[in-house]
């Protein structure tokens, strides 16, 4: 549980570290890695709550598979709304460069 809790926490520092370093930075390539980073972030999360709700007791079944249910579905809409948005910023045109315009 502590070593899930600790990779958890490293993938949530690692991922705020790299998002404020590189916001100003348009590539596609970078933001396309942040999103997969993004992504295992919210995996890791769920894998941290489950292990932690099977390790600590105190809670029904029930209820622990009600908040396995919740968490992944907002995990997978979570990536899924990752997905979205970056298929809409990859069919965003931009205008062509100079070297791109071929009525010149």
């Amino acid at each position: 549980m502590i070593t899930i809790a600790t990779y958890t926490f490293y993938k949530i520092t690692m991922a705020v570290v790299r998002a404020v370093k590189q916001r100003h930075d348009p590539s596609p390539l970078l933001a396309a890695i942040r999103s997969i980073g993004y992504a295992e972030v919210a995996a890791s999360v769920l894998t941290m709550q489950r292990s932690m709700l099977v390790s600590f007791e105190g809670m029904a079944e029930e209820k622990i598979h009600l908040m396995n249910s919740l968490t992944g579905a907002v995990v997978c809409l979570f990536v899924l709304v990752l997905g979205i948005a970056m298929i809409i910023k990859s069919t965003k045109r931009k205008e062509p460069s100079e070297w791109q315009n071929q009525n010149l």
